[in-house]
């Protein structure tokens, strides 16, 4: 059995959202062995769906988590681990996903509006009989001429 370092022990406590099975293969220790000395330390390993900060980790230990298909570092920034299961990203990056794509839906919401009112003159819009300019007529009246001409 050998004895656990302070890198180990440091990362074990950086890192214990990940849980003891995906933290026992990046240390190379057994689960077993990592719920023990969590236990010794006051550490707990309850997943948590917080981000975990990749950018302090070694290069031994970025090649065990690229590894380890449980572990996955989040495509769009590189710096945490992706956390949510159905876009693979970290909880940052899935969360500005999520405002660009709310901010463009409210965009084209804007647009089809504007679309709406430009089709609304349109069909209100009139041809005066008299000088033959369009004109939008009184919401009152009716009239086929234009305030120029009556």
């Amino acid at each position: 059995m050998r004895e656990w370092t302070t890198q180990e022990l440091r990362v074990l406590r950086d890192y214990a959202g990940l849980g003891a099975i995906d933290l026992a293969h990046l240390l190379h220790r057994s689960p077993k062995a990592v719920k023990l000395i969590a236990r010794r330390q006051g550490i707990s390993l309850r997943r948590s769906d917080d981000d975990i900060p990749v950018g302090r980790l070694s290069a031994e230990l970025l090649a065990r988590i690229r590894a380890n298909p449980g572990l996955a570092v989040c495509p769009m920034c590189g710096k945490r681990f992706a956390r949510i299961p159905t876009t693979g990203m970290c909880r940052c990056c899935h969360l500005d996903a999520l405002i660009d794509a709310h901010q463009e839906s409210i965009e084209e919401q804007i647009r089809l509006r504007r679309l709406d009112k430009v089709r609304q003159d349109k069909s209100r819009m009139r041809v005066c009989d008299s000088c033959g300019r369009p004109f939008f007529p009184r919401t009152s009246s009716q009239s086929s001429v234009c305030r120029d001409c009556s």
